[in-house]
């Protein structure tokens, strides 16, 4: 990855003029103020896992570059309510050893002014106040700490440079990347993943029943009965005897809860992994053990309101997390998770092993070599070759000339097959299709009408092909030869024979003389509508009508005639 100095160039936002400094000398704290310095602002909140694993880094360059220009300044802009109280943070802040001012942007007014998503975000600004790179999120620290020791070479080209800081944990180092866990679980109404049946019920107190089916990772399940917020959950008051627990699927190599005493501090909550205490060997910092045994018992004491860490694995894990307390001060905000590097081994859940373990997957796979084709292909099975059966010439029923079959026909006239092999398909051999004839494509030369001197046309003329017909067929077309009609087509110029389906003796009839018959209008009575005769007939008409009609029409002339 090649880092610039001009990843991100933009003029320097500032930071809210309303909100409240720690560690400050002055009330206030302005770009403007920190100008000639190299400027790592950095987002983060006390209650979040990423950025209290990033404050590590923030502390180390701090030291490392401490005679040099580069100044770091942090802004608390906090994701739930208890965090936005001064007193927790300056807490959280001794408890972290963190030396540089910090703004409480409770707000979020200067996390909107820049532009900012999640926590934890870098955000790396030049001498002049402006930004030239940022960083959403845990990682990626040898990129940060490139561009800051590049920004500081151009203020003083003279000073040589610290050599950057190692990797503190295996999976911080350039290259490696991590194996996915669960992903956080919140436990508010706003944005939690219950599993339960009874679901969210916003503000009222709710009585869960303990969940029978497969629990789901990345949602949590819960026991007895609790009160929901929007941020949270807590155990209902006046329920002291309630047998509250929450229950979480997780894989991880870290897991941590985030907790808010309220009202009552120094309870505790007891902590199971799969049904068991937790594994000395996977304690985490926040765990207290008593007991030994069959009585040993894994659980923490809640006094303040903080990220609280209970397992440590050596590598990711799964198990199921169960928290039990009784007590009415229990408010849960939610669980996060930690990875580790993809070169430690990773240990798979007790039914994905199982699933490995079937028959279906113990299988060797198939190893193709290089004279295989790379995509198989389903294979026929081979067939073993059949034994030919030798004709024997067999005398036909109709005109006694012999013809040769595939099988041999006995005197009692019963087919004799050649043995087979069981459920061997059996060849049969194809018998040669008949050619047909071809037509006579010998070149015709044509005369030239065009002159000696000019080119000849050849045509391709077709001969006609005799046509093969039966006796019958033959004798039924000679006696018809006198009736038959020999039509030339124009298209192949090729005698083409009409023969009538049945020979019908036709006899020349006589006609009559064709008689025009002049123009006839017909008249029509007025005061009937009655055809009354015909006007303007002549004899010659006259006869006609009289020999199809059979009798003489009337012939009427008008009234004025």
């Amino acid at each position: 990855m090649t880092i610039t100095k001009q990843a991100l160039v933009s003029a320097g936002p500032d930071f809210a003029p309303s909100g409240n400094w720690i560690h400050l000398d002055r009330d206030s704290l302005s770009v403007k103020d920190l100008s000639g310095n190299v400027v790592l602002v950095f987002f983060w909140d006390y209650s979040n896992l990423f950025c209290l694993e990033a404050l590590h880094y923030i502390r180390a360059w701090q030291t490392q570059y401490a005679d040099l220009p580069f100044r770091v300044v942090g802004v608390h802009s906090p994701e739930f309510p208890f965090a936005r109280s001064a007193v927790a943070v300056r807490n959280a802040l001794a408890n972290l050893q963190i030396g540089f001012p910090v703004l409480l942007d409770n707000n979020r007014e200067t996390w909107t002014a820049f532009g900012n998503l999640i926590w934890p975000a870098f955000y790396i600004m030049n001498a002049s106040g402006a930004v030239v790179y940022k960083e959403y999120g845990e990682g990626n620290y040898h990129c940060i700490e490139a561009v800051i020791q590049d920004l500081l070479h151009e203020l003083v080209p003279d000073r040589r440079l610290p050599p950057p800081v190692d990797a503190l944990r295996p999976r911080d180092e350039p290259g490696v990347s991590t194996w996915s866990c669960t992903p956080v679980v919140h436990t508010g109404y706003q944005n939690g993943s219950i599993g339960n049946e009874e679901g969210f019920d916003p503000h009222r107190v709710v009585e869960y029943s303990p969940h029978r089916g497969t629990m789901v990772e990345g949602k949590f399940y819960l026991e007895g009965k609790w009160l929901n917020h929007r941020y949270c959950i807590a155990v209902a008051k006046g329920h002291d005897s309630n047998d509250a627990a929450v229950i979480v699927p997780y894989t991880a190599a870290e897991v941590v809860m985030i907790v808010n005493p309220s009202g009552d501090n120094g309870f505790a909550a007891t902590i199971t992994d799969g049904g068991a205490c937790i594994r000395p060997e996977f304690v985490g910092e926040d765990i207290r053990v008593s007991g030994e045994g069959s009585e040993r018992r894994t659980e923490i004491v809640v006094h303040e309101p903080r990220v609280y860490r209970l397992i440590k694995h050596d590598r990711v894990r799964s198990g199921v997390l169960r928290v039990e307390c009784r007590s009415s001060g229990f408010t849960l905000y939610g669980f996060q998770f930690l990875g580790s590097p993809q070169h430690d081994t990773f240990e798979l859940p007790v039914a994905m092993k199982e699933l490995l373990e079937h028959k279906a997957f113990a299988q060797p796979p198939v190893m193709l070599t290089e004279e295989e084709p790379k995509k198989r292909k389903r294979s026929k099975p081979k067939q073993e070759p059949v034994e030919k059966v030798t004709p024997v010439p067999v005398k036909s029923q109709k005109r006694g000339s012999s013809k040769t079959k595939g099988v041999t026909i006995l005197p009692d006239e019963v087919p004799v097959v050649a043995p087979q092999a069981p459920e061997t398909p059996v060849l049969v051999e194809k018998k040669p299709r008949k050619s047909k004839p071809k037509l006579d494509v010998s070149p015709v030369v044509q005369p030239n009408k065009m002159g000696a001197d000019a080119p000849k046309v050849i045509k391709k003329r077709a001969k006609a092909v005799p046509v093969r017909m039966s006796e019958a067929d033959a004798l039924m077309v000679e006696s018809l030869k006198g009736i038959a009609k020999l039509k030339p087509s124009k298209k192949t110029k090729a005698a083409k024979v009409v023969v009538p389906l049945k020979p019908v003796t036709t006899k020349k009839a006589k006609t009559a003389p064709k008689v025009v018959e002049p123009p006839v209008k017909k008249v029509r009575s007025k005061r009937s509508g009655r055809r009354q005769g015909i006007v303007g007939m002549d004899e010659t008409a006259a006869s006609v009508l009289r020999t199809k009609a059979g009798k003489p029409p009337r012939i009427v002339i008008g009234r004025d005639g």
